[in-house]
C-alpha cells in the first residue's frame, strides 16, 4: 500500500511541473520576473522532494524498513 502511495505522489509531483511549465509559459508575458522564478522554484522543488521520498522508501523497503 505504502508503494502505490509513494508512486502516485510522484504521478502528482509529474502532473504538478507539467501544470507549473505550462503556467510559466502561457503567462509568461504578464507574470512579473519574481513570479515566475517563484513558480519555477516551487515546483521543481515539490517534484524533486516527491522523488526523494519515493526514492528513499524504496530503499527502506528493499532494507525491511516498512513504514
Amino acid at each position: 500500500m505504502g508503494k502505490t502511495v509513494r508512486a502516485l505522489n510522484v504521478l502528482s509531483a509529474v502532473i504538478i511541473l507539467i501544470a507549473g511549465m505550462y503556467i510559466k509559459i502561457t503567462f509568461g508575458s504578464v507574470l512579473s520576473v519574481e513570479m515566475q522564478g517563484l513558480t519555477g522554484v516551487a515546483v521543481w522543488a515539490y517534484f524533486f522532494i516527491q522523488i526523494d521520498q519515493y526514492l528513499r522508501g524504496e530503499r527502506n523497503y528493499k532494507e525491511g524498513i516498512y513504514n
